[in-house]
Protein backbone atom coordinates (compact mmCIF):
# COMPACT_ATOMS: atom_id res chain seq x y z
CA UNK A 1 0.00 0.00 0.00
CA UNK A 2 2.86 2.63 0.84
CA UNK A 3 4.50 1.51 -2.30
CA UNK A 4 1.67 2.74 -4.15
CA UNK A 5 1.12 5.54 -2.11
CA UNK A 6 4.60 6.58 -3.50
CA UNK A 7 4.11 5.73 -6.92
CA UNK A 8 0.59 8.09 -6.78
CA UNK A 9 2.91 11.09 -5.20
CA UNK A 10 5.57 10.65 -8.08
CA UNK A 11 3.38 10.75 -10.77
CA UNK A 12 1.51 13.66 -9.45
CA UNK A 13 5.03 15.59 -8.61
CA UNK A 14 6.08 14.88 -12.15
CA UNK A 15 3.00 15.87 -13.71
CA UNK A 16 2.94 18.88 -12.17
CA UNK A 17 6.27 19.27 -13.36
CA UNK A 18 4.96 18.87 -16.99
CA UNK A 19 2.35 20.91 -16.82
CA UNK A 20 4.58 23.62 -15.15
CA UNK A 21 6.68 23.35 -18.61
CA UNK A 22 4.05 23.52 -20.74
CA UNK A 23 2.60 26.49 -19.33
CA UNK A 24 6.31 28.33 -19.81
CA UNK A 25 6.92 27.16 -23.25
CA UNK A 26 6.21 29.92 -25.66
CA UNK A 27 3.22 30.61 -27.43
CA UNK A 28 3.45 30.13 -31.40
CA UNK A 29 4.28 33.49 -33.40
CA UNK A 30 2.15 35.68 -35.04
CA UNK A 31 2.36 35.38 -39.09
CA UNK A 32 4.08 39.18 -40.24
CA UNK A 33 1.62 41.39 -42.03
CA UNK A 34 3.18 43.41 -45.14
CA UNK A 35 3.30 46.63 -43.16
CA UNK A 36 5.68 45.04 -41.12
CA UNK A 37 8.19 45.03 -43.24
CA UNK A 38 8.05 48.19 -45.39
CA UNK A 39 10.59 50.60 -45.17
CA UNK A 40 14.17 50.60 -45.85
CA UNK A 41 16.72 48.11 -45.63
CA UNK A 42 20.87 48.99 -45.06
CA UNK A 43 23.95 48.70 -43.86
CA UNK A 44 23.82 46.12 -41.19
CA UNK A 45 20.22 45.65 -41.87
CA UNK A 46 20.53 44.05 -45.15
CA UNK A 47 22.88 41.78 -46.43
CA UNK A 48 23.07 41.28 -50.20
CA UNK A 49 24.37 38.97 -52.72
CA UNK A 50 24.55 39.99 -55.94
CA UNK A 51 25.20 37.29 -58.63
CA UNK A 52 27.06 35.34 -55.81
CA UNK A 53 29.32 38.25 -54.62
CA UNK A 54 28.84 40.72 -52.04
CA UNK A 55 26.82 43.74 -53.24
CA UNK A 56 28.33 47.45 -52.69
CA UNK A 57 28.98 49.13 -48.88
CA UNK A 58 26.49 51.37 -49.97
CA UNK A 59 23.64 48.86 -51.24
CA UNK A 60 20.24 49.32 -50.27
CA UNK A 61 16.40 47.80 -51.19
CA UNK A 62 13.36 49.79 -49.94
CA UNK A 63 9.94 47.97 -50.05
CA UNK A 64 7.05 50.11 -50.92
CA UNK A 65 3.39 49.77 -50.73
CA UNK A 66 2.07 51.42 -53.87
CA UNK A 67 -1.39 53.23 -53.83
CA UNK A 68 -2.70 50.20 -55.42
CA UNK A 69 -1.51 47.93 -52.42
CA UNK A 70 1.04 46.34 -54.58
CA UNK A 71 4.45 46.31 -53.50
CA UNK A 72 7.32 47.39 -55.44
CA UNK A 73 11.00 46.96 -54.35
CA UNK A 74 13.57 49.99 -55.10
CA UNK A 75 17.23 48.32 -55.70
CA UNK A 76 19.86 51.36 -54.98
CA UNK A 77 23.61 50.88 -55.71
CA UNK A 78 22.57 47.11 -56.59
CA UNK A 79 22.48 47.17 -60.21
CA UNK A 80 25.58 48.77 -62.53
CA UNK A 81 24.81 51.90 -63.95
CA UNK A 82 21.93 52.41 -62.42
CA UNK A 83 21.09 54.54 -59.09
CA UNK A 84 17.73 53.12 -58.52
CA UNK A 85 15.86 50.30 -60.30
CA UNK A 86 12.52 49.34 -59.50
CA UNK A 87 11.04 46.22 -59.17
CA UNK A 88 6.86 46.03 -59.51
CA UNK A 89 4.75 43.43 -58.10
CA UNK A 90 6.68 41.95 -56.20
CA UNK A 91 5.46 38.81 -54.24
CA UNK A 92 4.78 38.81 -50.03
CA UNK A 93 4.22 35.97 -48.06
CA UNK A 94 5.33 34.17 -44.57
CA UNK A 95 7.10 31.10 -44.18
CA UNK A 96 7.71 28.75 -40.93
CA UNK A 97 10.87 28.59 -39.41
CA UNK A 98 11.99 28.08 -35.36
CA UNK A 99 9.54 31.12 -36.28
CA UNK A 100 7.77 32.85 -38.75
CA UNK A 101 9.86 34.83 -41.20
CA UNK A 102 8.51 37.42 -44.43
CA UNK A 103 9.85 36.40 -47.95
CA UNK A 104 10.13 38.84 -50.68
CA UNK A 105 10.58 38.26 -54.35
CA UNK A 106 9.89 39.75 -57.15
CA UNK A 107 11.47 39.90 -61.08
CA UNK A 108 11.43 42.97 -63.83
CA UNK A 109 13.10 42.95 -67.42
CA UNK A 110 14.09 46.86 -68.14
CA UNK A 111 14.23 47.56 -71.54
CA UNK A 112 15.67 51.18 -70.72
CA UNK A 113 18.62 49.77 -68.50
CA UNK A 114 19.19 46.64 -70.55
CA UNK A 115 18.75 44.27 -67.52
CA UNK A 116 16.07 41.68 -66.36
CA UNK A 117 16.49 41.75 -62.47
CA UNK A 118 15.17 39.31 -60.02
CA UNK A 119 15.51 39.50 -56.15
CA UNK A 120 14.59 36.60 -53.55
CA UNK A 121 14.45 38.11 -49.73
CA UNK A 122 13.69 36.93 -46.54
CA UNK A 123 13.05 39.23 -43.72
CA UNK A 124 13.46 37.79 -40.24
CA UNK A 125 14.38 40.10 -37.00
CA UNK A 126 14.32 43.18 -38.85
CA UNK A 127 17.00 41.89 -40.90
CA UNK A 128 16.99 41.78 -45.22
CA UNK A 129 18.57 38.73 -46.89
CA UNK A 130 18.61 39.00 -50.07
CA UNK A 131 20.29 37.39 -53.65
CA UNK A 132 20.18 39.19 -56.58
CA UNK A 133 20.61 37.93 -59.91
CA UNK A 134 20.92 40.62 -63.09
CA UNK A 135 20.78 39.51 -66.78
CA UNK A 136 21.45 41.46 -69.86
CA UNK A 137 18.96 41.82 -72.17
CA UNK A 138 20.75 41.48 -75.73
CA UNK A 139 17.88 43.51 -78.08
CA UNK A 140 18.24 43.35 -81.85
CA UNK A 141 20.93 45.30 -83.85
CA UNK A 142 19.77 47.94 -86.01
CA UNK A 143 21.01 51.25 -87.81
CA UNK A 144 21.52 54.53 -86.35
CA UNK A 145 20.77 56.65 -88.87
CA UNK A 146 17.72 58.32 -87.47
CA UNK A 147 19.64 59.14 -84.67
CA UNK A 148 22.82 60.59 -86.33
CA UNK A 149 22.76 64.41 -85.49
CA UNK A 150 20.25 64.02 -82.64
CA UNK A 151 21.86 66.19 -79.76
CA UNK A 152 20.37 66.08 -75.88
CA UNK A 153 20.40 68.37 -73.56
CA UNK A 154 20.34 68.18 -69.62
CA UNK A 155 21.81 67.16 -66.26
CA UNK A 156 25.42 65.52 -66.21
CA UNK A 157 26.45 64.37 -62.36
CA UNK A 158 30.13 63.60 -62.26
CA UNK A 159 31.83 61.24 -59.07
CA UNK A 160 35.35 60.69 -59.17
CA UNK A 161 37.42 59.03 -55.83
CA UNK A 162 39.51 62.52 -54.99
CA UNK A 163 35.89 64.39 -55.27
CA UNK A 164 34.34 65.36 -51.56
CA UNK A 165 30.69 65.09 -53.55
CA UNK A 166 29.52 64.99 -56.96
CA UNK A 167 29.89 67.43 -59.41
CA UNK A 168 26.74 68.28 -61.69
CA UNK A 169 26.90 70.42 -64.82
CA UNK A 170 24.60 71.31 -67.84
CA UNK A 171 25.76 69.32 -70.98
CA UNK A 172 24.86 68.15 -74.67
CA UNK A 173 25.95 64.86 -75.68
CA UNK A 174 25.18 63.99 -79.48
CA UNK A 175 25.52 61.42 -82.00
CA UNK A 176 27.29 61.90 -85.37
CA UNK A 177 28.18 59.12 -88.32
CA UNK A 178 30.62 56.70 -87.39
CA UNK A 179 34.24 56.48 -89.06
CA UNK A 180 34.27 53.06 -89.46
CA UNK A 181 32.90 50.77 -91.59
CA UNK A 182 30.98 48.69 -89.55
CA UNK A 183 27.11 48.54 -89.08
CA UNK A 184 25.10 49.37 -86.04
CA UNK A 185 27.64 51.42 -84.63
CA UNK A 186 27.78 55.45 -84.07
CA UNK A 187 30.01 57.85 -82.60
CA UNK A 188 28.99 59.70 -79.39
CA UNK A 189 30.20 62.95 -78.82
CA UNK A 190 30.63 65.07 -75.58
CA UNK A 191 32.50 68.33 -76.68
CA UNK A 192 34.36 70.34 -73.49
CA UNK A 193 33.63 67.53 -70.71
CA UNK A 194 34.85 68.47 -67.21
CA UNK A 195 34.40 69.64 -63.99
CA UNK A 196 32.82 73.14 -64.69
CA UNK A 197 34.28 76.01 -66.08
CA UNK A 198 37.68 76.17 -63.99
CA UNK A 199 38.74 72.38 -65.37
CA UNK A 200 37.86 71.43 -68.75
CA UNK A 201 39.29 68.00 -69.46
CA UNK A 202 38.86 68.14 -73.61
CA UNK A 203 36.23 66.57 -75.91
CA UNK A 204 35.31 62.91 -75.86
CA UNK A 205 34.67 61.33 -78.90
CA UNK A 206 33.68 57.20 -78.90
CA UNK A 207 33.80 55.67 -81.83
CA UNK A 208 32.38 52.58 -82.43
CA UNK A 209 28.85 52.33 -80.47
CA UNK A 210 26.67 49.46 -80.88
CA UNK A 211 22.91 50.09 -81.23
CA UNK A 212 20.35 47.64 -79.97
CA UNK A 213 16.25 48.02 -79.94
CA UNK A 214 15.13 46.54 -77.16
CA UNK A 215 10.71 46.93 -77.28
CA UNK A 216 10.41 50.49 -77.84
CA UNK A 217 13.83 51.40 -76.34
CA UNK A 218 17.19 52.13 -78.58
CA UNK A 219 20.24 50.83 -75.99
CA UNK A 220 23.98 51.46 -77.19
CA UNK A 221 26.85 50.42 -75.62
CA UNK A 222 31.00 49.92 -75.82
CA UNK A 223 34.01 48.85 -73.91
CA UNK A 224 37.16 49.86 -73.72
CA UNK A 225 37.12 52.80 -75.46
CA UNK A 226 40.82 54.52 -75.43
CA UNK A 227 40.98 58.18 -75.85
CA UNK A 228 42.84 61.12 -74.79
CA UNK A 229 41.86 64.40 -72.56
CA UNK A 230 43.75 67.11 -71.53
CA UNK A 231 45.69 66.94 -68.56
CA UNK A 232 45.10 63.68 -67.63
CA UNK A 233 46.24 61.40 -71.03
CA UNK A 234 45.34 58.45 -72.31
CA UNK A 235 41.73 56.97 -70.29
CA UNK A 236 39.81 53.81 -70.79
CA UNK A 237 36.03 54.29 -71.10
CA UNK A 238 33.13 52.09 -70.78
CA UNK A 239 29.60 53.50 -71.91
CA UNK A 240 26.46 51.89 -71.74
CA UNK A 241 23.05 53.98 -72.19
CA UNK A 242 19.70 54.07 -73.91
CA UNK A 243 17.07 56.56 -76.19
CA UNK A 244 13.77 56.21 -74.44
CA UNK A 245 11.13 58.46 -76.87
CA UNK A 246 12.77 61.99 -76.48
CA UNK A 247 14.94 60.96 -73.58
CA UNK A 248 18.14 59.61 -73.07
CA UNK A 249 19.85 57.98 -70.08
CA UNK A 250 23.83 57.42 -70.13
CA UNK A 251 26.73 56.33 -68.02
CA UNK A 252 30.49 56.11 -68.34
CA UNK A 253 32.98 54.06 -66.01
CA UNK A 254 36.04 56.13 -66.89
CA UNK A 255 39.55 54.72 -65.70
CA UNK A 256 41.65 58.10 -65.76
CA UNK A 257 45.35 56.41 -64.49
CA UNK A 258 43.77 54.14 -61.97
CA UNK A 259 41.48 56.68 -60.82
CA UNK A 260 38.01 55.59 -61.35
CA UNK A 261 35.46 58.26 -62.30
CA UNK A 262 31.56 57.40 -63.20
CA UNK A 263 29.75 59.78 -64.89
CA UNK A 264 25.56 59.80 -65.34
CA UNK A 265 23.61 61.59 -67.87
CA UNK A 266 20.17 62.05 -68.23
CA UNK A 267 19.09 64.41 -71.13
CA UNK A 268 16.11 65.28 -73.31
CA UNK A 269 15.98 65.83 -77.33
CA UNK A 270 17.17 68.72 -78.20
CA UNK A 271 16.46 70.89 -81.45
CA UNK A 272 18.35 74.19 -80.90
CA UNK A 273 21.16 76.30 -82.34
CA UNK A 274 22.47 79.12 -79.58
CA UNK A 275 25.13 80.47 -82.08
CA UNK A 276 28.03 80.55 -79.80
CA UNK A 277 29.36 77.38 -81.04
CA UNK A 278 31.29 77.51 -84.45
CA UNK A 279 33.37 75.64 -86.25
CA UNK A 280 36.96 76.24 -88.61
CA UNK A 281 36.49 74.90 -91.89
CA UNK A 282 38.87 75.08 -94.84
CA UNK A 283 38.75 75.16 -98.60
CA UNK A 284 41.80 75.70 -101.00
CA UNK A 285 43.65 78.76 -99.34
CA UNK A 286 40.57 80.05 -97.44
CA UNK A 287 39.14 79.20 -94.16
CA UNK A 288 35.49 80.32 -92.76
CA UNK A 289 33.25 79.16 -90.06
CA UNK A 290 30.04 77.96 -89.73
CA UNK A 291 28.16 76.95 -86.55
CA UNK A 292 27.97 74.47 -84.62
CA UNK A 293 25.00 71.63 -86.32
CA UNK A 294 23.93 73.89 -89.23
CA UNK A 295 25.78 74.49 -92.37
CA UNK A 296 25.99 77.90 -94.78
CA UNK A 297 26.46 79.13 -98.38
CA UNK A 298 29.91 80.29 -97.53
CA UNK A 299 31.13 77.48 -99.77
CA UNK A 300 29.92 79.20 -102.70
CA UNK A 301 31.71 82.42 -101.64
CA UNK A 302 34.73 80.27 -101.72
CA UNK A 303 34.20 80.71 -105.70
CA UNK A 304 33.24 84.68 -105.40
CA UNK A 305 36.00 86.16 -103.45
CA UNK A 306 36.94 88.62 -106.07
CA UNK A 307 33.74 90.10 -105.42
CA UNK A 308 33.09 90.39 -101.84
CA UNK A 309 34.78 91.24 -99.16
CA UNK A 310 33.78 88.61 -96.79
CA UNK A 311 31.97 85.16 -96.25
CA UNK A 312 28.00 85.25 -96.43
CA UNK A 313 27.69 84.36 -92.96
CA UNK A 314 30.23 85.36 -90.14
CA UNK A 315 30.09 85.45 -86.02
CA UNK A 316 29.05 88.92 -85.17
CA UNK A 317 30.86 88.54 -81.52
CA UNK A 318 29.59 92.22 -80.66
CA UNK A 319 25.94 90.86 -81.06
CA UNK A 320 26.86 87.38 -80.41
CA UNK A 321 24.70 86.36 -83.28
CA UNK A 322 25.58 84.48 -86.70
CA UNK A 323 25.42 87.64 -89.39
CA UNK A 324 24.14 86.97 -92.16
CA UNK A 325 24.23 88.66 -95.39
CA UNK A 326 23.20 89.38 -98.90
CA UNK A 327 26.32 90.33 -101.45
CA UNK A 328 26.90 92.76 -104.24
CA UNK A 329 28.44 90.09 -106.90
CA UNK A 330 27.66 92.37 -110.00
CA UNK A 331 25.34 90.34 -111.64
CA UNK A 332 26.98 88.78 -114.72
CA UNK A 333 27.86 85.15 -116.77
CA UNK A 334 30.48 82.90 -115.32
CA UNK A 335 30.23 80.41 -118.30
CA UNK A 336 29.02 77.72 -116.27
CA UNK A 337 26.21 79.75 -113.91
CA UNK A 338 25.04 83.31 -113.81
CA UNK A 339 26.19 84.94 -110.91
CA UNK A 340 22.98 87.50 -109.54
CA UNK A 341 23.57 91.18 -108.94
CA UNK A 342 22.42 90.55 -105.14
CA UNK A 343 23.17 86.87 -103.80
CA UNK A 344 21.95 86.00 -100.46
CA UNK A 345 23.51 84.48 -97.97
CA UNK A 346 22.02 81.42 -96.10
CA UNK A 347 22.25 79.40 -92.87
CA UNK A 348 20.31 75.98 -92.37
CA UNK A 349 20.58 72.43 -91.08
CA UNK A 350 21.47 69.85 -93.84
CA UNK A 351 24.76 70.20 -95.65
CA UNK A 352 26.20 72.73 -98.25
CA UNK A 353 27.70 70.28 -101.37
CA UNK A 354 28.94 73.10 -104.12
CA UNK A 355 26.55 71.98 -107.86
CA UNK A 356 28.58 75.11 -110.06
CA UNK A 357 26.38 74.55 -112.66
CA UNK A 358 22.68 75.36 -110.53
CA UNK A 359 23.35 76.65 -107.23
CA UNK A 360 20.51 75.93 -105.89
CA UNK A 361 21.21 72.43 -106.13
CA UNK A 362 24.00 72.95 -103.51
CA UNK A 363 21.62 73.30 -100.51
CA UNK A 364 20.37 69.84 -98.99
CA UNK A 365 18.48 71.12 -97.01
CA UNK A 366 16.98 68.81 -93.55
CA UNK A 367 18.26 66.55 -90.84
CA UNK A 368 16.40 63.30 -89.26
CA UNK A 369 13.78 64.90 -86.49
CA UNK A 370 11.75 62.74 -84.52
CA UNK A 371 8.94 63.89 -82.81
CA UNK A 372 6.41 65.87 -84.09
CA UNK A 373 6.96 69.66 -83.76
CA UNK A 374 4.99 72.35 -82.25
CA UNK A 375 6.74 76.00 -82.04
CA UNK A 376 9.14 77.56 -83.88
CA UNK A 377 11.54 80.00 -81.27
CA UNK A 378 13.72 82.13 -82.84
CA UNK A 379 15.68 85.63 -81.86
CA UNK A 380 16.71 88.34 -84.81
CA UNK A 381 17.26 91.62 -85.91
CA UNK A 382 16.92 92.49 -89.99
CA UNK A 383 18.15 95.28 -91.60
CA UNK A 384 17.20 95.55 -95.41
CA UNK A 385 19.85 96.85 -97.95
CA UNK A 386 19.02 100.09 -99.71
CA UNK A 387 18.43 98.88 -103.33
CA UNK A 388 16.44 95.92 -104.58
CA UNK A 389 17.36 94.28 -107.82
CA UNK A 390 16.38 91.37 -110.08
CA UNK A 391 18.42 89.44 -112.35
CA UNK A 392 17.38 87.68 -115.53
CA UNK A 393 19.53 86.05 -118.32
CA UNK A 394 18.61 84.68 -121.27
CA UNK A 395 20.74 82.47 -123.60
CA UNK A 396 23.41 80.05 -122.58
CA UNK A 397 27.41 79.45 -122.23
CA UNK A 398 29.29 81.90 -123.58
CA UNK A 399 26.26 84.04 -125.31
CA UNK A 400 24.36 84.24 -122.01
CA UNK A 401 22.70 87.66 -121.67
CA UNK A 402 22.77 88.87 -118.24
CA UNK A 403 19.69 91.82 -117.48
CA UNK A 404 19.65 93.49 -113.67
CA UNK A 405 17.35 95.46 -112.92
CA UNK A 406 16.64 98.05 -109.85
CA UNK A 407 12.94 98.59 -108.45
CA UNK A 408 13.19 101.30 -106.09
CA UNK A 409 9.51 101.09 -104.67
CA UNK A 410 10.29 96.88 -103.26
CA UNK A 411 11.86 96.57 -99.68
CA UNK A 412 13.87 93.14 -99.38
CA UNK A 413 12.51 90.65 -96.59
CA UNK A 414 14.18 88.46 -94.46
CA UNK A 415 13.11 84.85 -94.25
CA UNK A 416 13.38 82.29 -91.28
CA UNK A 417 11.42 79.13 -91.91
CA UNK A 418 11.13 75.85 -90.42
CA UNK A 419 9.81 72.70 -92.64
CA UNK A 420 8.59 69.04 -91.48
CA UNK A 421 9.04 66.73 -94.33
CA UNK A 422 8.65 62.77 -95.12
CA UNK A 423 11.12 61.08 -96.43
CA UNK A 424 11.48 57.42 -97.47
CA UNK A 425 15.22 56.85 -96.37
CA UNK A 426 17.33 59.25 -94.20
CA UNK A 427 19.79 59.83 -97.73
CA UNK A 428 16.75 62.18 -98.75
CA UNK A 429 16.72 65.86 -98.76
CA UNK A 430 15.27 69.16 -100.61
CA UNK A 431 16.88 72.04 -102.21
CA UNK A 432 16.96 75.25 -103.15
CA UNK A 433 14.42 74.20 -105.83
CA UNK A 434 12.51 70.95 -104.65
CA UNK A 435 12.00 73.01 -101.20
CA UNK A 436 9.04 75.05 -103.47
CA UNK A 437 8.15 72.18 -105.18
CA UNK A 438 4.19 71.75 -104.94
CA UNK A 439 4.59 68.25 -104.95
CA UNK A 440 6.93 68.15 -102.21
CA UNK A 441 6.04 65.58 -98.95
CA UNK A 442 6.13 69.06 -96.65
CA UNK A 443 3.23 68.03 -94.38
CA UNK A 444 4.45 70.94 -91.81
CA UNK A 445 5.89 74.70 -91.80
CA UNK A 446 6.81 77.49 -89.16
CA UNK A 447 8.11 81.02 -90.73
CA UNK A 448 7.91 84.42 -90.74
CA UNK A 449 9.70 87.28 -93.22
CA UNK A 450 10.60 91.06 -92.24
CA UNK A 451 11.30 93.85 -93.53
CA UNK A 452 12.91 94.78 -90.69
CA UNK A 453 13.66 94.85 -86.94
CA UNK A 454 16.16 97.55 -85.24
CA UNK A 455 16.55 95.33 -82.28
CA UNK A 456 16.52 91.73 -81.17
CA UNK A 457 13.33 91.02 -81.40
CA UNK A 458 11.81 87.03 -80.12
CA UNK A 459 8.96 85.33 -81.64
CA UNK A 460 7.34 81.95 -81.18
CA UNK A 461 6.01 80.13 -84.59
CA UNK A 462 3.70 77.55 -84.58
CA UNK A 463 4.06 75.14 -87.29
CA UNK A 464 0.93 74.78 -89.31
CA UNK A 465 -0.22 71.52 -91.12
CA UNK A 466 0.51 71.99 -95.24
CA UNK A 467 -2.71 69.59 -96.06
CA UNK A 468 -0.14 67.13 -97.28
CA UNK A 469 -0.97 64.78 -94.53
CA UNK A 470 -0.28 64.33 -90.89
CA UNK A 471 2.60 63.26 -88.58
CA UNK A 472 2.84 59.70 -88.09
CA UNK A 473 5.71 58.24 -85.60
CA UNK A 474 6.22 55.17 -87.65
CA UNK A 475 7.14 57.32 -90.58
CA UNK A 476 10.59 59.01 -90.99
CA UNK A 477 11.00 62.78 -91.28
CA UNK A 478 13.87 64.84 -91.18
CA UNK A 479 13.16 68.73 -90.62
CA UNK A 480 14.95 71.55 -92.22
CA UNK A 481 15.46 75.48 -90.99
CA UNK A 482 16.40 78.06 -93.10
CA UNK A 483 17.60 81.42 -92.69
CA UNK A 484 18.31 83.97 -95.50
CA UNK A 485 18.59 87.78 -95.62
CA UNK A 486 16.28 87.89 -99.07
CA UNK A 487 13.56 85.98 -99.22
CA UNK A 488 13.21 85.83 -102.93
CA UNK A 489 17.31 85.29 -103.01
CA UNK A 490 16.53 81.77 -104.78
CA UNK A 491 15.04 83.50 -107.82
CA UNK A 492 17.61 86.51 -108.08
CA UNK A 493 16.10 88.69 -106.57
CA UNK A 494 17.31 90.80 -103.12
CA UNK A 495 19.04 93.89 -102.06
CA UNK A 496 22.89 93.76 -101.69
CA UNK A 497 23.28 95.25 -97.81
CA UNK A 498 20.78 93.42 -96.34
CA UNK A 499 21.98 91.54 -92.95
CA UNK A 500 20.05 89.30 -90.84
CA UNK A 501 21.56 88.52 -87.50
CA UNK A 502 19.91 85.47 -85.83
CA UNK A 503 21.00 84.56 -81.99
CA UNK A 504 19.54 81.56 -81.57
CA UNK A 505 17.07 79.27 -82.77
CA UNK A 506 15.07 76.33 -81.13
CA UNK A 507 12.18 73.85 -82.23
CA UNK A 508 9.87 72.55 -79.59
CA UNK A 509 7.93 69.21 -80.03
CA UNK A 510 6.04 66.63 -78.96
Amino acid sequence: MRRKFLFLCTFVSVLGFLMSCSDDKKKPDIPPVLEDVIGEYASDKLSVKVDGKNADANAKIHVLKEADNTVSLKLTNIVPGVEEFIIPNAQFNTASRSSYVATLSGKHADNVSGYEVSVDGTVDNDVLTAIVSIKEIAGESVEPEQFIGARYKGEMKITAGNLPAPVTIEQQVYITKTETEEPNVFCLNIDNFGLGEDLQLGDIKLDGVTLVKRGDVYGFSAEGCKIDLDIVGEVTLDVKGAINGSTMTMNLDIDALGMKVTVAFTGEYYFGFDMTQWVNVTSGKYTYQEPLFMATSNQAGVFLMSMIDSFFVVYDEDEGAAKIDTKDTEGKNMIVTVVPKATAGTMFTGSFVLNATNTLKSTHFGVPYRMKPTTLKVTYKYTAGEKFYETTSTGSGLSTKVTVTEFPDIVDKCSIAAYLFEVDSYDDYLDGNTIKDPDSKIIMVSSLTSEGEANFTSKELKFEETGKGTYDPNKKYKLAIVCTSSSEGDAYRGAPGSTLWVKNLEVLGE
